[in-house]
């Protein structure tokens, strides 16, 4: 992040970590906090092998673990039906991110410019992930 700050002449920015992107921006916030304004992270994975998180987290986020670590084939199809279909309907899928998420997330996720933002974000994601 630190050399693609450098090529494009910012000196101190932001960091969004969504989904996936979490530990990413974490990672950020340990290595470059100079450089950074905010860090956030939303809707992010809890560490699944801890058993306490393990015990409360959503349902569908405990059978994603457990197919990766038993049946990473049944997830790789899994993620490529997930794919297809938000390339055909990305706006349901920031819609369903928002309903699984805790409240804390809901109410960054609801906010308007931070929604079209994540909206714009996914579309590019599906766009390149899509070439």
């Amino acid at each position: 992040m630190g050399e693609l700050a450098d090529a494009l002449g910012i000196a101190r920015f932001n960091v969004l970590g969504f989904s996936a992107g979490g530990p990413y921006a974490l990672a950020c916030a340990h290595l470059i906090p100079e450089r950074l304004i905010q860090v956030g992270i939303a809707d992010s994975a809890p560490p699944m092998y801890l058993r306490e998180i393990n015990q409360v987290a959503p349902k569908k986020l405990c059978i994603n673990y457990e197919l990766t670590r038993h049946a990473p084939s049944v997830l790789e199809i899994y993620f490529r039906l997930f794919w297809r279909f938000s390339r055909l309907n990305p706006d349901a899928i920031l819609k369903m991110a928002v309903q699984y998420s805790c409240q804390a997330d809901k109410d960054a996720l609801s906010q308007p410019g931070l929604s079209s933002v994540l909206q714009e974000v996914w579309k590019e994601n599906i766009r390149i992930e899509s070439l």
